[in-house]
């Protein structure tokens, strides 16, 4: 009986250790098999960064937007590349300049040129949605490629519901509103306001003849009924801004939110005034109040609340995501890693960067390089007017070369004349890239009578 007890113990010996080498390499796969994260990419259209709470805004219009920011990333200088919507999304989707994408400005099939976040996304296993308002933004244009569920003119109810079917997979949502675009309908900061002669601008969500001369003519306006307009920009803010806050409500109560990377952004500002004389208008110019846009990130791994002043661009999205994902993607990007920037490092080849801006969509043809010193916006030929919006020509340039100091982020002094050394650096990299070699297919795609309506309804199209 000992010998046979014995005989056992020798041969469990080895089997044992075995078992238990097996039991430790299981256990070490599954800690270093990390579930991948789900990304929600909110695009907030027509979006100045400086009317939201946390980036110094004067009105309560983003409650939610704030507190998100307190836990994630805020980006004081974030840029898009151009000043509407089919570029500026593109660019946003595919990591690419808008003339990688197309020769032409006023390209309609941008989304369709390069590959999109979604398609890599679909690939890598995530399921994929899309809530969208349509028009620029809509599946006709190609924006739905990639996308196992897309709805154009939708709600955030309908993102809620497309969040409440996922179950183990990591999924990708891209939400769009144009509630912070004309027509502006909430009035909840515009009650005390004097509208004066914008009384009735928008009716039954439309834009119309008084909207025309405020954004087209550059109508004269008093301090009250400019005030009155800026008010129902900032009540489009609050609706979006309460939208925002319906998606993250679900996130949380599927517990999902602290395995999602967030971001919020949008394609471009709108002017108020501040160089050509016109109120609720964007497409038209490269200045700071169409170009710079909220950029705000949240993400599991990184250090929360955190600001930070480095250029960023909504370019950089799209290879900021494939690097922490892991995605095998190789791009091209035009767009940067900014990963460094999220954990809290200064990358002092992303802070001494270019960014360029391009693809105006009405007025004379422009294009801009900002430095960390200073930003240039070249007009070639500012008599020549471009775009499908005839009624809204000309836009005036003041001149062909206008120089801003970083100290001037309100674009006011041109000193172009004082910095030449300043001045030839950044035309030299301006010319740089307009004359870079790209591949691009020159196209000029054809649009339905529907997406036409939903285009006009915007005021785009006449």
């Amino acid at each position: 009986m000992a010998e046979r007890l014995r005989h056992w113990r020798r041969a469990w010996k080895p089997l044992a250790a075995s078992f238990i080498l097996s039991l430790a390499l299981v256990w070490l796969s599954s800690c270093s098999t990390q579930p991948l994260p789900n990304v929600v990419l909110i695009s907030i259209d027509t979006l100045r960064p400086d009317r939201l709470g946390c980036y110094g805004g004067p009105r309560p219009t983003s409650p939610a937007i704030d507190e998100l920011a307190k836990i994630g990333i805020l980006f004081q200088n974030a840029f898009t590349p151009s000043p509407w919507t089919v570029p500026g999304h593109a660019s946003m989707l595919t990591g690419m300049y808008p003339s990688s994408l197309s020769s032409n400005p006023v390209d309609f099939r941008m989304y369709r040129q390069g590959r999109l976040l979604s398609s890599m996304l679909q690939d890598a296993g995530f399921d994929t949605g899309a809530v969208t308002g349509g028009g620029f933004v809509s599946s006709k244009l190609g924006v739905s490629e990639g996308f196992d569920f897309f709805k154009d003119e939708g709600t955030a109810e309908d993102a809620v519901e497309w969040i409440r079917q996922r179950e183990e997979r990591p999924f990708f949502l891209f939400f769009h509103t144009f509630e912070v675009h004309a027509p502006f309908t909430d009035k909840r900061f515009a009650k005390e306001a004097d509208a004066g002669t914008l009384a009735g601008i928008y009716q039954d969500k439309k834009l119309g003849e008084i909207h025309h001369r405020v954004a087209c003519e550059a109508a004269e306006l008093t301090a009250s009924e400019k005030e009155y307009l800026v008010a129902l920009y900032d009540g489009g803010i609050a609706r979006a801004d309460e939208m925002v806050a319906e998606l993250i409500h679900s996130l949380k109560s599927r517990r999902l939110f602290d395995r999602t990377i967030v971001i919020i952004t949008s394609d471009h500002g709108e002017e108020f005034w501040e160089h050509t004389g016109r109120g609720a208008f964007h497409g038209h110019s490269l200045y700071n109040e169409l170009l710079r846009v909220p950029l705000i990130w949240l993400d599991p791994e990184i250090p929360h609340g955190q600001v930070s002043d480095q250029p960023v661009s909504i370019l950089d999205i799209v290879p900021t995501l494939v690097s922490r994902l892991d995605l095998e993607e190789e791009g091209p990007f035009d767009g940067l890693d900014i990963g460094p920037i999220l954990e809290g490092h200064t990358e002092e080849s992303i802070r001494r960067r270019f960014l360029f801006g391009e693809a105006v969509y009405t007025g004379p043809i422009r294009y801009s390089v900002r430095s960390i010193a200073a930003k240039l916006i070249r007009t070639p030929e500012p008599a020549k007017q471009i775009g499908p919006k005839k009624s809204c020509l000309p836009v005036k340039a003041p001149a062909e070369n206008e120089l801003f100091l970083r100290e001037d982020p309100g674009e006011i002094t041109n000193r172009f004349a004082e910095y030449p050394d300043l001045a030839k650096e950044l035309q030299i990299h301006l010319h740089r890239h307009i004359e870079r070699p790209v591949k691009i297919r020159n196209s000029q795609e054809t649009i339905d009578q529907e997406t036409i309506k939903k285009l006009r309804s915007l005021g785009y199209l006449n």
